[in-house]
């Protein structure tokens, strides 16, 4: 006779797979930030710069999430050898005797 097919769900194994609607995705993406925008309340005081301040103004001129979102150029360190043969040498360590020495006796020493 005839046999039933156990599993009658066909495969998909080699078929392309399906594209999504990439404007759909966006807009999907948009209106999840729109949702969360609605429920942010903090809003905070702060001053605007002053006349006389044309790069800050120029800063401040790109949203900060936009600014805060992309990396950071890479900018030359102090090790370069450029920098190194027209500046002394420092110790390149935040530990290395970060604290003046004058502070030492204000820490419950003996003062004599």
């Amino acid at each position: 006779g005839h046999r039933r097919d156990p599993t009658p769900v066909k495969s998909r194994y080699k078929e392309p797979p399906a594209r999504r609607d990439s404007t759909s995705v966006q807009d999907s993406v948009v209106a999840q930030e729109q949702r969360e925008l609605e429920q942010c309340t903090f809003q905070p005081q702060v001053n605007n710069p002053k006349k006389d301040m044309h790069v800050a103004k120029l800063y401040l001129a790109e949203p900060a999430w936009l600014r805060l979102s992309r990396p950071r150029p890479v900018t030359p360190q102090a090790s370069d050898a450029s920098l190194n043969a027209s500046t002394p040498a420092r110790a390149s360590s935040p530990f290395s005797n970060a604290r003046p020495q004058s502070s030492r006796a204000s820490l419950g020493g003996d003062p004599r």
